[in-house]
């Protein structure tokens, strides 16, 4: 990926059951920012009522009220730095019930030319 490219970044949720009260943790490789959304009008959820985001430079955190069906979420992020980096995987928890886990697959190291 070439140093400066703006991407957009899609996030696919599948529930297996619905889950109250979830938080979805989506942290960024080394090397990418997220696009402040508050400066691109292009840049939003697709998500809907019931989600709340925090967006900070280096990962997303989406709070879910109720996820019973196929959820679909972008963002953008910015190539900034060059090297190779590790992309860490996607987690989520049930806020009030430690029951609730998921942690995503391992995903192949991204390169920033």
């Amino acid at each position: 990926i070439p140093q400066g490219t703006k991407l957009q970044a899609i996030l696919t949720l599948k529930p297996s059951a619905p889950v109250s009260n979830l938080a979805v943790s989506c942290l960024l490789p080394a090397g990418f920012e997220i696009e402040n959304p508050r400066l691109d009008d292009s840049v939003g959820s697709t998500g809907g009522y019931g989600i709340v985001s925090d967006v900070r430079d280096d990962r997303l955190l989406l709070f879910f009220d109720r996820l019973s069906e196929e959820t679909v979420y972008g963002f953008k992020v910015r190539a900034v730095s060059k090297g190779t980096f590790v992309v860490p995987p996607i987690s989520a928890v049930g806020m009030y019930d430690p029951a609730v886990r998921f942690t995503g697959r391992a995903q192949p190291e991204l390169t920033i030319e």
